[in-house]
């Protein structure tokens, strides 16, 4: 089957959730014999090797974001002839067997109100609820429209969505979850390191501050903390990196707290199978593919109690109240007292993971559901 995608950013390296779950799926399409193509910009391909999938570049998109959601939308919408030109030759040239639209802004084709002239099956994938202001109109248009599926990652999402528009209560949706190359997280010879992981980027809404108050109380235990300060593909995180630093000074545990630069996602693996445990303040998470990494490489694991983290690794993570900074230092420590009970349950646990949200297990998912469908 020739499945094509349509997202503003895709290659390999970038600090997204939804760029790293794309990559992932096309590579489990390729993986089980399906030929994939993306429709996208430049922006992150020039620096890129092999890829999983077949990459048109339209020269019309944008190549930087501001992370001003208003300005990228009038940006779509300014050039919507041209992108939409790009977008049939595209189609034209990889004459795909069905079409998924990876969310309605940042999938570019609803936000350019993309008609569909081939007839060829589309369907859209939500990653987040889109809720804000100036996205809500591209979001009730999506769900008015007539795809031939729609995905959420999560129930969590599903029901957020439904929450919130009314036009999307009566939408049938389907769960497509995001996922990973779990041969990469599994090695039962790695030793745990005396280091705590937050494989999040530090950005708004993560909640990264949260961890680092917690963690310095607890600054003398031998423990160090590892921060990732990736740049986010939709705005300059700079400003947010920098306030956290400047509180690692304040609290002064500079010696206890380590800055990863920009790291490689083939690095990341590495970091979380050696990593003496994953934790993640974060109160917002439609999906969680850091805790994903964390559950698959059955390192124990400590979440806020709050979105799909509820969902996603209710069976095996420990959970504190959001944003309770003298919580999380007790789960720290609940962790630290309990450790060897902590490590085999998650490597139990881990099973679990593998067998629901590794690369091919979703992508032959998706083309279930395709399938399915009729289409």
């Amino acid at each position: 089957m020739r499945i094509a995608f349509t997202f503003l950013t895709y290659g390999t390296n970038i600090f997204g959730g939804i760029e790293n779950a794309l990559f992932n799926l096309t590579k489990g399409l390729k993986d089980i014999g399906h030929e994939v193509s993306v429709f996208t910009s430049s922006t992150y391909l020039s620096t890129n090797g092999n890829l999983p999938a077949n990459v048109y570049q339209s020269k019309h998109l944008p190549t930087k974001y501001d992370g001003n959601v208003n300005r990228l939308i009038s940006y779509l919408q300014d050039h919507s002839k041209l992108i939409n030109s790009d977008l049939d030759s595209f189609l034209e040239k990889c004459k795909p067997d069905h079409v998924v639209v990876v969310d309605p802004i940042w999938g570019i084709l609803e936000a350019t109100a993309y008609i569909n002239r081939r007839n060829i099956p589309i369907s859209m994938s939500y990653h987040i609820a889109n809720d804000w202001p100036e996205t809500r109109p591209i979001m009730e248009r999506s769900l008015l429209n007539q795809y031939a599926n729609f995905f959420v990652v999560s129930r969590f999402l599903e029901t957020e969505i439904k929450g919130k528009f009314n036009v999307a209560r009566d939408v049938k949706m389907k769960i497509l979850p995001n996922s990973i190359d779990t041969s990469l997280y599994s090695d039962p010879s790695s030793i745990p390191e005396e280091y705590i992981f937050c494989n999040s980027r530090i950005a708004e809404g993560k909640n990264v501050d949260v961890l680092v108050n917690a963690f310095s109380t607890i600054k003398d235990d031998g423990l160090e903390l590892v921060l990732c300060t990736g740049k986010f593909p939709f705005g300059d995180s700079a400003n947010v990196v920098n306030k956290m630093e400047r509180l690692v000074k304040e609290l002064r545990i500079e010696n206890q707290v380590k800055f990863l630069p920009n790291i490689n996602w083939v690095d990341v693996p590495a970091m979380v199978k050696k990593s003496y445990a994953v934790v993640l303040p974060s109160t917002y998470e439609t999906f969680g593919i850091a805790a994903l990494e964390a559950s698959v490489a059955g390192v124990p694991l400590i979440v806020a109690d709050a979105t799909n983290f509820k969902n996603l690794v209710k069976r095996n993570a420990l959970f504190f109240t959001p944003n309770a900074i003298e919580d999380l230092s007790k789960k720290i420590r609940t962790l630290r007292r309990n450790y060897k009970y902590y490590r085999d349950k998650s490597s139990k646990d881990k099973v679990h993971f593998i067998n629901n949200f590794d690369n091919i297990v979703v992508a032959e998912r998706l083309v279930n559901e395709i399938h399915s469908n009729n289409v």
